[in-house]
């Protein structure tokens, strides 16, 4: 072909060569050939290195058309996939900053939960001090109570102990008699009171209580 040829005046003119024309493995040297076996275009070394034992032959302006659709096939189909990958960039920038936002708004919300659950840990713990203390002064008042009665028993107790010897020193027989069986029947009622007061009941703890409250 008079293209290659270097005796030809069009090609020894200086005119500017596009980069595409040049082997993309050679980078000096200029495609010159097709390579029926590989369907590719070749220069010379690639006939030399590795297309020695191919059929080749000078390129024609079919397969050069041919070689420039298949070029432009395989453009459109990195465009295709440049635009996708795009897209897809976007919608996961997109969704970062939709993660992001929803990640303050969960933040923000467990922050106020915490916050919540402190104030009502704060109330309930109030609470269970004042029912506390409650009870407490229920449990003294009783206690007191208790330590008043007994100690009028045990005064009580005294007197009659006193008032026993005294007879049993002083006192006739017939005295005697009566102030024992006047004994017997005040022991009787003694211990009564007095296992009534071991049997009474201790007040409800403060917690029971609060669980019978209704919410």
């Amino acid at each position: 072909s008079s293209r290659g040829d270097p005796d030809d005046p069009a090609a020894a003119s200086p005119r500017r060569v596009h980069r595409a024309q040049y082997c993309a493995i050679h980078r000096a040297c200029r495609y010159e050939f097709y390579c029926e076996d590989c369907d590719m275009l070749v220069c010379q070394r690639c006939i030399f290195e590795a297309h020695e034992n191919h059929s080749y032959k000078l390129p024609t302006e079919s397969l050069i058309q041919r070689q420039r659709t298949r070029i432009r096939g395989v453009v459109d189909t990195l465009c295709s996939e440049l635009l996708r990958a795009q897209t897809s960039l976007q919608e996961t920038l997109a969704a970062g900053e939709a993660n992001e936002v929803r990640a303050h708004q969960v933040r923000a919300e467990i922050d106020q939960a915490c916050d919540q659950l402190e104030l009502a840990a704060e109330s309930r713990w109030a609470e269970l001090q004042r029912e506390l203390h409650a009870a407490a002064a229920d449990r003294r008042r009783c206690l007191e109570s208790e330590k008043s009665e007994c100690a009028i028993a045990i005064v009580d107790l005294w007197r009659r102990v006193d008032f026993l010897e005294k007879s049993v020193a002083l006192g006739t027989d017939i005295e005697v008699m009566q102030v024992k069986t006047q004994l017997q029947k005040s022991q009787e009622k003694m211990l009564k009171q007095w296992t009534d007061l071991a049997q009474r009941g201790l007040p409800a703890p403060a917690t029971e209580t609060a669980k019978g409250r209704p919410a």
